[in-house]
């Protein structure tokens, strides 16, 4: 399973190729224990997959997938570029994973939106895992340092009160932050979904300007405005 450290490492190398990628894309799964046997290939539970830990016998890595655009000879040219930088396991691909476009939460979970400079990435990765005591799920753009993650949905509200409070302590000196965009009634009426909002003065007297009423979406944007 690739580190968040790894990560940031192989971004830094991407960027610093000059590539010009459209997209840096990011899909860091939680580890699953292998099986006690291996499955073949053929397999429907496994068909398409052939990184599946049940076909190769290792673990899940993740994946950091580049995005190039342009006309057929550059962007090859292009590629074989990166992946010389990248070496093995390195490829060049034709289409997008399963995952590419999708959120890595499922209903019922707690999804979060952490964006942070992309230097930094790294450390709200490893900020949530800390706090979480254990790897979550992390999917999004490394190349610009929005990513989503998911909380299982069984956690207590007041557990995932203290998860933000230790994530957002580790953003707010790298100008980042943590929202959570979707979570269970109970978790939304406990915990703060926005953090710390410097510009919710600002904020309040827009609002208050555009709408003297209250009539317009009341309590459902920062800061309960």
């Amino acid at each position: 399973m690739w580190t968040p450290l790894e990560v940031h490492d192989l971004v830094r190398a991407v960027l610093a190729s000059g590539v010009g990628p459209a997209a840096v894309e990011l899909d860091l799964p939680v580890p699953v224990p292998l099986p006690r046997r291996r499955i073949p290939a053929t397999h429907p539970s496994v068909i398409n997959r052939p990184d599946h830990p049940a076909v190769t016998g290792r673990p899940a890595a993740g994946s950091l997938v580049v995005l190039l655009e342009g006309g057929p000879a550059d962007v090859t040219e292009r590629a074989e570029r990166l992946t010389a930088v990248l070496g093995a396991p390195a490829m060049v691909g034709h289409h997008a994973p399963e995952w590419w476009g999708r959120y890595p939460f499922a209903p019922g979970d707690t999804a979060l939106r952490i964006e942070v400079p992309i230097n930094d990435l790294h450390a709200a990765v490893y900020a949530l895992r800390d706090a979480a005591g254990a790897p979550v799920p992390v999917r999004g753009s490394a190349g610009t340092g929005a990513v989503h993650a998911a909380l299982p949905g069984a956690l207590p509200p007041e557990r995932v009160a203290s998860i933000l409070t230790a994530v957002r302590s580790v953003l707010i000196a790298r100008q980042g932050r943590c929202v959570v965009v979707a979570a269970p009634t109970a978790v939304r009426r406990t915990v703060d979904l926005w953090g710390e909002l410097p510009a919710l003065p600002r904020l309040r007297s827009a609002k208050a300007h555009l709408d003297p009423h209250h009539r317009l979406a009341p309590g459902r944007l920062p800061g309960g405005l």
